[in-house]
């Protein structure tokens, strides 16, 4: 989606208009604005998202799980700064017995003749995809639990592993539509407005 945002500068006494186009897609909730290394064009950047914003249009909306090993107080600090970002929309603590972890992995073996057999079996035990398949190698496709991955992998640790890939873990919780997203998306500070007489297309 294309959004035009129009404004005015000043120089001096003088007025000029000010036309900026930006184009939302999905990714991670952020932009740059291209143009001469000058620290106005630094400070457009907030102002053209902030304008964006207060037009009614809506960012594309990312979702990050994010996996932690640390204390309580850790765990709350971490929270509490990221809740801080003027990107983030809300935080949520997911709970292991009362939602689903998956994690997907890629993973290219050398092979030859004599360990193919053995390879399509461990495959098999851990009903993993082989979806390549040629005289040297062999790329399996496995989704499941981080334990089952690794458990996966310890079993190939023998191996000759040529390439691995691991997407991280996503996760959703069980059941309906949880409390977490129906809560309004964060407001944008007054610091971030708009100059006056801002609007859009």
């Amino acid at each position: 989606m294309v959004v035009t945002v129009r404004s005015l500068g000043l120089n001096g006494i003088a007025g000029y208009a000010v036309s900026a186009e930006c184009f939302l897609s999905g990714g991670l909730p952020a932009f740059d604005i291209v143009g001469l290394p000058d620290a106005a064009v630094k400070e457009a950047r907030e102002r053209v998202r902030a304008a964006v914003k207060n037009c009614g249009s809506k960012y594309p909306v990312s979702r990050i799980t994010v996996t932690l090993r640390g204390t309580e107080q850790a765990l709350n600090q971490l929270i509490l700064q990221t809740e801080r970002l003027e990107v983030t929309r809300q935080i949520f603590e997911l709970d292991p017995d009362k939602s689903l972890q998956r994690e997907l992995l890629l993973l290219k073996v050398a092979c030859d003749a004599g360990n193919r057999a053995a390879l399509r079996e461990i495959s098999s035990i851990y009903k993993a995809k082989i979806i390549d398949l040629s005289p040297d190698s062999m790329i399996f496709e496995l989704t499941g639990k981080p334990d089952k991955i690794d458990a996966f992998l310890a079993m190939l640790r023998d191996y000759d592993i040529l390439e691995l890939c691991r997407t991280g873990v996503t996760a959703l919780e069980r059941g309906g539509k949880h409390q977490h997203m129906q809560k309004p998306a964060q407001e944008v500070g007054e610091a971030q407005l708009p100059l006056p007489g801002t609007h859009c297309h």
